[in-house]
């Protein structure tokens, strides 16, 4: 008796080989038992086809075990099975159906699949969805591709490793893998580790998986907290390099070049508000406002940390906050931005015409910044964040503890009694300056 196959061509979904011998699902014609190909399984009278629908909005599969050897006929029936259950609202008659007791998915890459769909909403309630960021979905479906890479080195079959497998052996072996092979840093380790320890975690608490999180065990590398700061005089050499003949990376085979003719005004936005890259980059001329004599004084910024922490819901107070306009950004608006001719209008404060999305820009701008700050020739180590750390430094040396409601830290335990000045604590730093005293 030949071993039962689908071919590529053939697959449909749902339609899977099973071996009832060795109790595993068959993946890529190898052998669950043996781990070689199937074609030399001994128990090859004990496969058969098996299908898998899962339940539109559960985590529930139905399942079935077929009698034929035939492909065509099981193809047939794949197609009837998924049509009667979805007539009867996927409620089947028992004695049609292999439903096993545990209806929860257990290979890993479906638990990881169900994870991202949860990350971006899809089938959760409104009212327990959150605004997660495309880069933190990407950042986690990043750490799933390194641990099955990971498991792919330890020649485990992905096609059915479970997710109950993870042991503390897996998690040395993907500790190596971080490590020795990918070469990371101690920040973007325990970054990973602690990705797949919140999923585990996710599993348990929310989708009633109980299944252990050996994740938990591993203690954090040593970080060392970065609070660089940059003066006046690197800032400059930084604006003068950023030239079209300086745009070319020459450390990568490939073109690339990151000469923007936006971007030194957008260096500055950085460092004359202290915003994030994702708050500057979406300020627009309808933000701004004025006093009784038309002159710009603050800036009306959505607070996005904030929003995305209050899962969307509005609540205008706690999600605004405003930055004053110092005479170093008030220099940059009127001159080199032009805000006679877009004043109050929905144009974008920097880069309004590039066809990127924000979200593009944003990754762009911070390896700019990186690629133009090597190119100063300063050895030491800035990135873009530290033109933010920067602004709120030089503010708290000249506002103290009530620059806090500025810069909206809210760990700061005179804000609560600053916040409700917010506003006229903001104004009141209109005459502030970032490189006043340098």
């Amino acid at each position: 008796m030949k071993a039962l196959k689908i071919p590529k061509s053939k697959k449909v979904p749902g339609l899977f080989t099973y071996c009832t011998e060795c109790q595993k699902r068959i993946g890529k014609e190898i052998c669950g038992d043996s781990g070689k190909s199937i074609d030399s399984c001994k128990s090859k009278d004990k496969h058969i086809f098996k299908l898998s629908v899962s339940v539109p909005n559960t985590s529930t599969v139905k399942t079935k075990n077929l009698d034929t050897r035939n492909l065509r006929e099981a193809t047939k029936e794949a197609f009837r099975f998924r049509e009667e259950l979805e007539e009867s609202n996927f409620e089947i008659p028992q004695n049609e159906s292999d439903i096993p007791e545990d209806f929860k998915y257990i290979l890993l890459v479906d638990t990881m699949k169900m994870y991202i769909d949860y990350l971006n909403n899809i089938d959760v309630p409104d009212h327990l969805q959150k605004d997660r960021t495309k880069r933190y979905i990407n950042d986690v479906a990043r750490t799933f591709r390194k641990f099955t890479r990971a498991l792919k080195n330890s020649k485990f079959n992905l096609e059915l490793f479970r997710v109950d497998q993870i042991s503390d052996s897996i998690v040395g072996s993907f500790h190596n893998y971080l490590l020795e092979v990918e070469k990371y840093g101690n920040k973007t380790y325990n970054k990973h580790i602690a990705t797949m320890r919140q999923f585990i975690a996710w599993l348990n608490e929310k989708k009633g998986y109980a299944i252990a999180n050996p994740f938990k065990g591993v203690r954090a590398l040593p970080t060392i907290e970065r609070n660089e700061t940059i003066t006046q005089k690197e800032f400059s050499k930084l604006l003068e390099v950023i030239t079209p003949e300086n745009s070319k990376d020459k450390r990568v085979k490939y073109r690339k070049y990151y000469y923007k003719p936006w971007l030194i005004g957008a260096f500055k936005l950085a460092l004359y508000t202290g915003l994030r890259r994702e708050e500057f980059l979406t300020l627009k001329w309808s933000s701004i406002e004025y006093n009784e004599e038309g002159v710009p004084i603050l800036i009306k910024v959505p607070n996005f940390k904030v929003i995305r922490l209050q899962n969307g819901k509005r609540t205008e107070d706690i999600r605004t906050k405003w930055v004053p306009i110092i005479p170093e950004l008030h220099k940059l608006l009127k001159n080199e931005l032009e805000m006679s001719k877009h004043q109050n209008t929905q144009r974008f404060l920097i880069a309004h015409d590039d066809e990127r999305n924000r979200e593009g820009l944003i990754l762009f701008i911070s390896k700019a910044f990186g690629h133009f700050w090597n190119v100063t020739g300063i050895t030491r180590k800035v990135q873009l964040n530290d033109l933010r750390n920067t602004y709120i430094t030089e503010l708290f040396k000249a506002f103290g503890d009530s620059a806090a409601v500025i810069t909206d830290h809210s760990d700061i335990k005179t804000v609560k009694k600053h916040y409700m000045k917010a506003k006229l604590v903001s104004e009141a730093a209109t005459g502030f300056e970032v490189f006043k005293n340098s």
